[in-house]
């Protein structure tokens, strides 16, 4: 078993993402890091126990060229015989008729669709391939926006998501490990141009920030990642404590009114 997949499987096991009869839809850009799980989910799944369905958005930001992605998602799970849900949205039109952030509209956009196709087949987990690097560049951009511990605690392995969960198998892997992992296997994908440019911060990050810390650490992902669960662990103890203390501070006088101890508060700790 190559170490990629022996890190990915012990991950996967240690924050028990993914439990024998579950129906995931996971979610393929084409990219190297959607591609790399695609086929590893596809190795495993008997032996895991899950249906596996493929998910792809087409933004139509690029032309032609998106459009092809989709096309190669596709392709690609048809020769893996999994089912694959594809769905083309005109982002420059919703982008034009109502103004916003392109990124935050692509993802609303998507995920709105994921939601979709996750009801229609009955999926109770989406997978994405966020890995160990995107970890890195999340708790280094939250430094510079003015971090709290929730922030620091960067992307979570498992969160709600409608009526089921969205899962990130990848973040015990750094790209380096990723892109080792298709080209040992020759299998392909698709090149994103609009990654190379730094008109998004995170771009900007990964391309002048990070290289320059993993200079002076190269470790530093695997530290980061260390850093970010036990912020995440210290958070869901704190706000337990939080819970526990909260009948004692705060009471409901009316249907919608609240009664605050203020003195009782000033006294807590303010974590």
């Amino acid at each position: 078993m190559h170490m990629f997949e022996q890190k990915v499987r012990a991950y996967i096991k240690e924050m028990n993402l993914i439990a024998q009869g579950d129906h995931l839809l996971l979610a393929c850009s084409g990219g190297v890091d959607s591609v790399a799980l695609l086929h590893f989910l596809h190795r495993y799944k008997d032996i895991m126990g899950i249906q596996l369905s493929v998910v792809h958005v087409d933004h139509m930001l690029r032309g032609d060229v998106s459009f092809e992605d989709l096309e190669f998602v596709g392709a690609t799970c048809e020769k893996l015989d999994l089912p694959f849900y594809g769905r083309s949205i005109n982002i420059p039109a919703i982008l034009e008729a109502h103004g916003g952030n392109s990124q935050a509209v692509c993802r609303r956009e998507r995920y709105a669709y994921f939601g979709e196709v996750m009801d229609s087949i009955g999926a109770n987990i989406v997978v994405t391939a966020h890995h160990a690097d995107d970890q890195l560049e999340s708790v280094v951009m939250a430094l510079t926006k003015g971090a709290s511990t929730k922030s620091l605690a960067g992307i979570h392995p498992i969160r709600s998501f409608k009526d089921g969960q969205i899962i990130r198998p990848l973040l015990s892997v750094t790209k380096v490990e990723v892109r080792e992992y298709l080209q040992m296997n020759q299998l392909k994908w698709r090149e994103d141009s609009s990654n190379e440019q730094d008109d998004y911060l995170r771009n900007r990050f990964r391309h002048h920030v990070i290289p320059l810390l993993k200079e002076e650490n190269p470790n530093i992902t695997t530290n980061i990642q260390y850093l970010s669960e036990q912020l995440r662990e210290d958070e869901q103890f704190l706000m337990g404590l939080a819970k526990a203390r909260f009948s004692d501070i705060v009471t409901k006088s009316a249907e919608n009114a609240f009664y605050l101890e203020v003195d009782v508060l000033k006294r807590e700790p303010v974590a």
